[in-house]
């Protein structure tokens, strides 16, 4: 597994809030909206990896040449590892991009976070290769958790790495 670690940089996550906010009716949320600032912070750092820009709609958040990335992002308290999971919930399975993009974030220093980036599918490969868990089924793992809803999971250790793009020019965002 070949995840790229992006440290945030300065007014990342102060946008991440500030963009959220601004998300009324979140579609298909698995947290029912409260944490979309990870999300946001996930695009932002995709986004600024690649030298591409934000494009803000239901179906794909990142445009990387002709491609439309979506970028999945997870809120965790440690790094992430390659058995844990890639989720789609159930409800975004039609969302009609070329590619699922996973990212994980964890807190660094303070206010700050660590954005790992840990892997791409395209759609059909991913729900192909995922299993199905329903909402309230216990975490098969063990860990003490439930699931909060219909999802679709598989490993990070079977994504394909992420790379930089060769037509990407340099980060938009950071200094």
């Amino acid at each position: 597994m070949g995840k790229i670690i992006l440290p945030c940089q300065p007014g990342w996550v102060e946008e991440a809030h500030e963009r959220a906010e601004q998300l009324v009716g979140l579609r298909n949320s698995i947290t029912g909206g409260r944490n979309a600032w990870v999300g946001v912070l996930g695009q932002i750092a995709y986004a600024d990896f690649q030298g591409s820009k934000e494009c803000e709609t239901y179906h794909f958040d990142v445009k990387v040449g002709l491609r439309r990335d979506e970028v999945k992002t997870k809120l965790r308290g440690v790094p992430a590892e390659g058995n844990h999971n890639a989720t789609v919930a159930a409800a975004n399975c039609t969302q009609d991009c070329d590619r699922y993009v996973f990212a994980s974030l964890y807190p660094d220093r303070g206010e700050l976070f660590i954005v790992e980036l840990m892997g791409w599918m395209t759609p059909l490969a991913f729900f192909q290769a995922a299993e199905l868990r329903r909402k309230g089924e216990d975490d098969p793992e063990g860990l003490g958790w439930t699931f909060k809803a219909d999802c679709y999971n598989l490993p990070y250790a079977m994504l394909l790495p992420v790379v930089r793009e060769r037509h990407a020019t340099g980060p938009l965002r950071s200094g």
